[in-house]
């Protein structure tokens, strides 16, 4: 939702509130975490590119699940840390 090399940021979604967004679906199945945040997300007024769901699943499927995680929550502590200071 924040942007990578694979699937583009979407408007007014920056790195914390994507990961807010992200730990707030955290119980949900991964597959429908962000099919979920993006009907959310559209609800808001966020435009939803189309393939935008299918591509940030194919990057899920591509990408080892610990190695997300851990790199979501170190991201967050850092993020955290300097807006804090």
């Amino acid at each position: 939702m924040a942007g990578c090399d694979y699937v583009g940021s979407l408007p007014t979604v920056g790195v914390v509130k994507a990961l807010d967004l992200v730990v707030k679906w955290r119980s949900v199945n991964a597959d429908i975490r962000i099919d979920k945040i993006c009907r959310f997300l559209a609800g808001k007024g966020v435009k939803i590119p189309e393939g935008y769901v299918a591509k940030g699943l194919l990057l899920l499927l591509c990408t080892p699940r610990s190695v997300v995680v851990v790199l979501l929550l170190l991201l967050r502590t850092l993020l955290r840390l300097l807006l804090h200071d």
